[in-house]
């Protein structure tokens, strides 16, 4: 995983992620689009998938796809004017396998919130919660604040910590 840098203004400064596979590279939400960061992306590989998290940390995925081609892959509830030409949409809340190891697991709504930057509905943030809860993971890659990484159980008292204050904060 390696971070991207060239935050975007039009993404509220989102963190964009590339994540190094065998099977292709993908980024996780995009920067601004630069001729140094397209250069060192290509140099590693280039991109297989483009994974947009969400419809305000799209930035400047038309660039990035005219780049280097590559499905741009997107919930179908966070589809705009701006993400119409997006190839993959996905629909619905269960888990998603893009690859043999690429599993997307979507939640609606921003994780980890705080009641005044929820755009999303405050109750299905917290479902959405629920559902990556029952997921083992040691890795947090947020599009604002810093990554998270932790032993397994470790992380699952973190979301533990989390469901709890966002019931208390609802």
């Amino acid at each position: 995983m390696l971070y991207c840098g060239f935050h975007d203004e039009s993404t509220f400064g989102a963190t964009s992620w590339l994540v190094l596979r065998p099977a292709g590279n993908v980024p996780v939400d995009v920067p601004r689009f630069s001729a140094p960061l397209g250069e060192r992306i290509a140099a590693l590989g280039g991109v297989k998938l483009l994974f947009l998290t969400h419809r305000d940390h799209v930035g400047d995925h038309e660039k990035f796809a005219a780049r280097f081609g590559g499905e741009r892959v997107l919930h179908r509830g966070d589809l705009t004017e701006k993400t119409r030409g997006v190839e993959r949409l996905i629909d619905g809340v269960e888990p998603v396998t893009l690859a043999p190891d690429l599993l997307v697991i979507p939640t609606p709504g921003h994780p980890y919130a705080f009641r005044d930057a929820c755009w999303h509905d405050w109750r299905e943030l917290q479902e959405s919660m629920r559902r990556l809860a029952r997921f083992r993971f040691e890795w947090i890659l947020p599009g604002h604040g810093a990554p998270g990484h932790a032993s397994i159980g470790e992380m699952q008292a973190a979301m533990a910590r989390c469901l709890d204050w966002l019931t208390r904060a609802g």
